[in-house]
Formats: structure tokens, sequence, C-alpha cells
């Protein structure tokens, strides 16, 4: 594998990581009760965070796929996209949970 795809794929965990690191903070501050859908969709969030970085971590330790296949630039791509989209969707709803949080104090 290339340094700077790996480079690449090290920097995709890492804003996984610094997300799920403030997701953490926040869940802390958001109630937790059945209705409460922020608090279930940070939630599901993390779960999926946590299981893309384990991918990404599979990726640059055994040069392969998730999926134990080669790696190829349209497989890395895909990925990179796939991830990428899960990052903004992830902030999306770190944001809202901050203004529902500062909403319940003010």
């Amino acid at each position: 594998m290339p340094e700077k795809m790996k480079d690449i794929l090290q920097d995709a965990k890492g804003a996984l990581t610094k997300l799920n690191n403030e997701a953490l903070k926040i869940l802390k501050k958001l109630p937790q009760g059945p209705d409460d859908h922020v608090f279930r969709r940070i939630k599901k969030s993390m779960a999926t965070a946590n299981l893309t970085i384990a991918d990404l971590e599979h990726m640059t330790t055994f040069h392969e796929m998730p999926d134990e296949s080669s790696i190829t630039k349209k497989g890395v791509d895909k990925m990179l996209y796939e991830t990428g989209t899960m990052v903004e969707n992830y902030n999306e709803i770190i944001e809202m949970a901050k203004g529902v949080i500062k909403a319940r104090k003010g």
C-alpha cells in the first residue's frame, strides 16, 4: 500500500475518532429517555463510526479491503467516499445535539 494512501486512511480514522470523543462528551449532557431521538442518533452514529474505524485499521494493518479482497484505487475511493459522507452526517447530528443541549439549558 502506498504511504500516501495509508496516510489518507489514517486521517479518516483520526477524524472519526475525534468525532467519537466529541460525541461521548455530548452524550453525557443529553437526557437518555427512550423518546430522545438525538441521543439515539448519536449512539447509532458512534457505533457506525467504530465499525468504520475497525475497517480502516484492517486496511492499513493487513493491506487488504475489509472483505479481504485486494486493495484497489476504486475500492479505497468508495470507502473514503462512504466515510466522508458518514463524517458529514455525524457532524450534523453532533451540531444538532449541541443545539438541543443549549436549548434545554436556556
